[in-house]
């Protein structure tokens, strides 16, 4: 479980204020670190990278960007490495729960990301599917 100051830091970093902590605590689990729930953010984080796809392709298409300009920077933006400097300096890293089979050491970059997207998606349930609370999170974490 994380604890509720953590949960509380994480939605500052978001600029996002939970209904229920549920989602959020969900969205910052690694797979397997919770022995109930093996998958842990996994379902999340894939629903929430498609989700963040498709608004940097609508804000994109919004603003006149070619089609292979919207596929380049749909792509930078949602790469393993991009989304794995996103929890880092915004600092969602230390509020990731990880396997304990990782050890003491820090989050791999898949974990990362994951949680990243995760996140995403956490608000995006909470805030009953509000395009305009993601935009403003996605801008948030840059």
């Amino acid at each position: 479980m994380i604890m509720r100051n953590d949960l509380a830091q994480v939605q500052i970093i978001l600029d996002y204020r939970f209904s229920e902590f549920e989602n959020l605590e969900l969205a910052l689990t690694a797979a397997g670190a919770d022995e109930a729930n093996h998958d842990g953010n996994r379902r999340m984080a894939q629903m929430g990278e498609k989700l963040i796809e498709f608004l940097l392709a609508e804000i994109a298409y919004a603003a006149g960007a070619s089609r292979a300009d919207i596929n380049e920077n749909v792509a930078s933006a949602v790469a393993r490495k991009h989304r794995e400097n996103i929890a880092k300096t915004a600092g969602i890293a230390p509020f990731v729960r990880c396997c304990p089979r990782q050890g003491n050491g820090p989050p791999s970059q898949a974990v990362l990301s994951r949680a990243v997207c995760a996140d995403v998606w956490a608000c995006w349930l909470d805030s009953a599917r509000d395009v305009d609370v993601v935009h403003r999170v996605l801008h948030h974490l840059g």
